[in-house]
């Protein structure tokens, strides 16, 4: 038996460790939570860039074709 109350003691310890853990984790989130608006102003968003201007800078779609392009010249010329 004493073997068993060891182990349950160990069991009980170790579930009160991690409890303890986690509920000092929540806490610590939940103070970061609190902290970063106030820090905020360290770390501005960067500015987005080509709005407004009315032109499409947006080239991710002539990308996408050239990439298709090539996958379909490369194919064709590897079944000759």
């Amino acid at each position: 038996m004493g073997l068993l109350n060891q182990g349950l003691i160990l069991l009980g310890t170790g579930m009160v460790a991690v409890f303890a853990f986690l509920v000092l984790l929540v806490w610590a989130m939940n103070q970061s939570a609190k902290l970063a608006p106030k820090l905020s102003h360290m770390l501005p968003d960067p500015e987005p860039v080509g709005v407004g201007d009315g032109k499409n800078n947006d080239r991710a779609g002539d990308v996408d074709v050239g990439i298709a392009v090539a996958i379909a010249a490369v194919m064709r010329k590897a079944r000759k």
